[in-house]
């Protein structure tokens, strides 16, 4: 019926329903952090993603970022499973003296509740969960 259609249209913008919370899991963080503030256009997605990271798609995000190097900081692991504190998103997404700008780039920070979970992620292993 048309009232389940425009349902279905009115739910399709970037913002996740307030009934999903975030939890410590690749899956919930790519839904609701990376999907709508990574993977835009002039960031992570296209041909030329920002430091040649694609994150359209989940599989290939985790696979990109989880004891992946930094290019900017090869010591440095995007994602280091079980160590957020030596995780190079982590110093992005705080505005770490050490990585320069901060993530996400042109909008204003994550609240720091979002980047507690991200941390715990991590911490826990960052598994594909």
């Amino acid at each position: 019926s048309l009232i389940v259609l425009l349902a279905v249209v009115a739910g399709c913008g970037g913002e996740q329903p307030a009934s999903e919370p975030l939890r410590p899991q690749f899956s919930s963080i790519f839904r609701n952090v990376i999907k709508p503030n990574c993977a835009i256009p002039g960031c992570h997605v296209g041909t030329m993603p920002e430091s040649q990271l694609n994150m359209e798609n989940a599989d290939f995000t985790y696979q990109q970022l989880v004891g992946k190097p930094s290019t900017f900081m090869p010591d440095w692991q995007l994602v280091h499973p079980g160590d957020a504190g030596r995780s190079y998103i982590i110093q992005k997404l705080t505005g770490g003296t050490i990585v320069g700008e901060r993530m996400p780039s042109g909008k204003p920070p994550l609240p720091d509740t979002v980047i507690v979970i991200i941390r715990e992620w991590i911490d826990s292993g960052a598994l594909q969960n």
